[in-house]
């Protein structure tokens, strides 16, 4: 299944606590889940964010290191790596796809209120189409 959740412009909550609030809300539901991202910054960025999102709650994660034997915990955050062992859900903060993606059970979008990035969405879409994949919208 994969999920695109579609940001517009009067939505209440920003990119990265949208983002983070999907990944508490898999968390919490028991799935592991591994966050995608372009570039080693985003990844260090993400993983201070999930440290700082909410005072009340933590979620376990850690930027994965290709063939690392330490402990991986249920969230993964990585870039550049092609990695799904062990995961359930792909949340993609990328503007490209992988045929790797597909090792998933789920696959998660989050598409910010910018035309560019809709656009590289869209073609994203299509080739999760072309895969035969079930596909649900969300507007936020």
């Amino acid at each position: 299944m994969i999920t695109f959740y579609i940001l517009n412009k009067n939505s209440p909550v920003s990119f990265q606590e949208h983002t983070c609030n999907i990944i508490e809300q898999e968390y919490n539901n028991g799935y592991k889940i591994h966050v995608h991202l372009a570039t080693q910054q985003e990844a260090q960025n993400m993983d201070d964010l999930l440290w700082t999102f909410k005072q009340i709650s933590f979620i376990p994660h850690a930027i994965y290191i290709e063939n690392s034997t330490d402990f991986l915990p249920q969230v993964t955050i990585g870039y550049n790596t092609l990695f799904s062992k062990n995961k359930d859900v792909l949340l993609n903060l990328t503007s490209n796809i992988s045929d790797y993606f597909l090792n998933f059970k789920n696959i998660i979008e989050i598409i910010p209120h910018n035309e560019a990035l809709k656009k590289l969405a869209r073609l994203r879409y299509r080739k999760y189409l072309e895969n035969n994949n079930k596909i649900q919208v969300i507007n936020v």
